[in-house]
């Protein structure tokens, strides 16, 4: 809930009108709500933090009843009250410098009450916020504009669009296979950040490896903007939403050939460094694939193993079973972010460098002893898990 002094504290987000919205289908419109402190870590991840913020634009572009905006506004206050005697000057910065657009006419109307009731806090009334109640997608105005770009885009596939199909596949992101609309919202936020700006969006981590999706994996390839990526691997943060999701961010300045990866700690509510891996590590075969150095190491072996994939078997000690299946099981799971304790802990089985590491390097733990037809019924059923 709000505070009443001047609201500070923080999770606005959480007191936020609207709630009712979570109750529509999900399957149509793509509205998936987020919850405040996943919020609050993704700007702080962003970088829209205490010496930051001031002057600074910011836009959610799929902003819904409005989790980003409102703890983006209870921190510029703050910000603002912090570094002026009056806040005579804060309304006219809040209609300058905070943007957001969501289709939804009566949650876009929910937004601008919540944006109401920060600001009062704060002793400003009658702000004329900048909310478009439109299609984000046909809007071009802020291109090149923002600061910070940050949300919780709509996931939802393109054939199940009850509206707009060509105009989603006329972005580049999404023009391939059965797109997804949270593809289309990438391509329009990195187009809107300006070039010192940030994108931080979470969505599906299908992009990593999707078919649709490789028009945006060549676009990260070649323009390297890349920053970081927060695997939340098998942790479902969306009530009542069945999602693998990951939060990735953009920097239009960044020039490292490196990505900095990280697993999130539920029980921390934060983020758990793993990882700077570079792109050439991240890339194997036609997909993107993140985890610690050595574990991609061992994947790429197995990936590019010079024998055809049907019989792409794990020798260590005369020991083998088909890894290739039990891999893409744990890639299809959501553990694009896999490592050993990971997948031994969904399929038992273990990552180890030991001599056959040359001939894919990987084994099945608890096999020892089994002929080949009973490690084979293993394998199977892990896979059928």
């Amino acid at each position: 809930m709000r505070q009443n002094n001047k609201g500070r504290g923080s999770g606005p987000s959480s007191g936020i009108q609207g709630s009712h919205a979570a109750d529509r289908s999900v399957k149509h419109s793509g509205q998936v709500f987020t919850p405040g402190f996943l919020v609050r870590n993704m700007l702080d991840y962003a970088g829209y933090v205490c010496g930051n913020i001031l002057e600074k634009h910011i836009i959610d572009n799929s902003c819904g009843a409005g989790a980003f905006l409102c703890e983006a506004v209870a921190r510029y206050c703050n910000e603002y009250v912090a570094n002026h005697d009056d806040n005579v000057g804060l309304k006219a910065d809040l209609e300058r410098f905070v943007h957001g657009i969501e289709l939804d006419p009566v949650v876009c109307a929910d937004c601008r009450s919540n944006l109401d009731g920060i600001a009062k806090d704060f002793g400003v009334e009658n702000v004329g916020w900048d909310l478009l109640n439109t299609n984000a997608l046909s809007v071009t105005r802020y291109d090149g504009q923002m600061d910070f770009v940050v949300g919780n885009p709509p996931y939802v596939r393109v054939h199940n669009l009850e509206e707009g199909y060509d105009e989603v596949k006329s972005f580049r992101f999404a023009e391939g296979g059965m797109t997804d609309l949270y593809l289309a919202f990438y391509e329009l936020g990195l187009r809107m950040i300006n070039g010192t700006g940030k994108l931080c969006y979470i969505t599906p981590s299908s992009w990593l490896s999707s078919v649709a999706a490789t028009n945006m994996r060549k676009y990260v390839m070649q323009h390297r903007t890349l920053a970081g990526l927060i695997d939340l691997g098998h942790q479902q943060v969306f009530e009542n939403v069945t999602a693998y999701t990951m939060i990735a961010l953009f920097d239009a300045r960044h020039q490292a050939d490196g990505v900095e990866y990280y697993t999130y700690s539920a029980a921390d509510s934060d983020k758990v460094y793993v990882d700077t891996i570079t792109y050439g590590e991240m890339s194997i075969g036609d997909s993107f694939y993140v985890a610690s150095k050595e574990d991609l190491s061992l994947l790429r072996v197995v990936k590019t193993a010079s024998v055809p994939r049907e019989k792409r078997v794990c020798h260590t000690r005369g020991q083998g079973f088909y890894f290739e299946r039990l891999l893409r099981r744990a890639h299809d799971s959501g553990l694009e972010g896999f490592d050993g304790e990971m997948v031994q802990g969904v399929f038992s089985i273990r990552c180890r460098r030991e001599t056959a590491l040359a001939r894919s390097g990987l084994f099945a733990s608890g096999c020892c002893g089994l002929s080949e037809q009973e490690q084979e019924g293993v394998a199977e059923k892990a896979y059928r898990a």
